[in-house]
């Protein structure tokens, strides 16, 4: 894996941790009433804005079932390393990771083929 391939990977986990924090569960009442539910406006008013996070969004749904792939560990190592690039400063940590950033760049090297596979990542080689 090449300094640019690191790179996209950072990159990609950035819109996939972006998108995991903004999940927010659905409490209360519906925000539409019964007999509009099924109501579909379509693509109508969207804008380059719009699709941008439609996009995003895709990618970032596509990045999770990667994630989903990998030992817990890695995950915990991804997890962490996000919390703290958000934070700004290496706040958090699991205390069953001995080496954080060690294990944060295998989880990464086990991440680069499924990326590949899904071609999100532009191979300099390929």
């Amino acid at each position: 894996m090449t300094l640019d391939e690191s790179q996209q990977i950072e990159d990609l986990l950035v819109i996939w941790y972006r998108y995991e924090r903004a999940y927010m569960p659905h409490l209360g009442a519906p925000r539409v009433s019964p007999s509009c539910r099924s109501h579909d406006s379509g693509d109508v008013h969207q804008d380059a804005e719009d699709r941008d996070d439609d996009l995003e969004r895709m990618k970032a749904q596509i990045i999770a079932k990667c994630i989903d792939e990998l030992h817990y560990m890695h995950r915990a190592a991804i997890g962490v390393h996000m919390r703290n690039k958000t934070a700004g400063v290496s706040v958090h940590r699991n205390p069953r990771i001995e080496d954080q950033h060690t294990a944060y760049q295998a989880a990464k090297a086990d991440l680069f083929p499924r990326l590949k596979k899904c071609e999100l990542i532009k191979c300099e080689y390929a």
